[in-house]
C-alpha cells in the first residue's frame, strides 16, 4: 500500500505549484512500472477537490480522499464566526 499526502494550508500556494494534468501524468506512469498495488492520496487544501474533479482515472487502483470540495474551504484554522475561541473550549480547531 502506498500513500500519497499532499498538504498546504496559510492562503499561498506552496512552490512548486502541482498541476493536476503533471500529476496524473504520474500516476499513470507509476501504474504502468507496476511501482504500487493499492495507493491512497489524501490532499489537505483549499478548494483542494478541483485537482481530480472529473480527471481522475477509474482503472489506476487509487482512492482519493480530500479535505474540501472544488469550492470550499478545508478550514485549517476555524473558530466560527469568533476571533478568539469560546472560553469553555480554550482552542480553535487547527489542523496542522
Amino acid at each position: 500500500m502506498s500513500l500519497i499526502l499532499l498538504k498546504t494550508h496559510v492562503g499561498m500556494p506552496n512552490l512548486p505549484f502541482v498541476y493536476a494534468g503533471d500529476f496524473i501524468k504520474v500516476l499513470w506512469q507509476k501504474h504502468a512500472s507496476k511501482s504500487y498495488s493499492n495507493m491512497i492520496i489524501y490532499v489537505e487544501a483549499c478548494e483542494c477537490g478541483s485537482i481530480f474533479e472529473g480527471l481522475m482515472p477509474q482503472d489506476l487502483n487509487i482512492y482519493v480522499t480530500t479535505a474540501a470540495n472544488a469550492e470550499e474551504s478545508s478550514w485549517g484554522a476555524y473558530c466560527p464566526g469568533m476571533e478568539t475561541p469560546p472560553p469553555e473550549y480554550m482552542t480553535c480547531l487547527l489542523l496542522g
